[in-house]
């Protein structure tokens, strides 16, 4: 099986458009460990390493996780 994780700038929405959501467990992936990515990205912005980022994981072709953090642009305070 093969596991995709990504980070980008809009992957995630526009797949989220064309594959179906699951549950992490119905794909056989952990979401707390899922939710440790998210926490891992928030800690990343905290710390000002990043602005924001949007990642998601996908498996079997389910979204099983997506997640955005921080911002799209600092200077005009644009979420994601």
């Amino acid at each position: 099986l093969t596991v995709m994780l990504a980070v980008g700038l809009a992957a995630a929405p526009a797949l989220a458009a064309v594959l179906p959501l699951a549950a992490p467990a119905s794909a056989g992936m952990s979401a707390e460990k899922l939710s440790a990515v998210t926490q891992g990205l928030n800690d990343r912005v905290a710390a000002g390493d990043i602005a924001g980022a949007v990642a998601f994981a996908a498996r079997d072709g389910k979204i099983v996780y997506e997640a955005s953090v921080g911002l799209r642009d600092l200077s005009s305070g644009a979420p994601w």
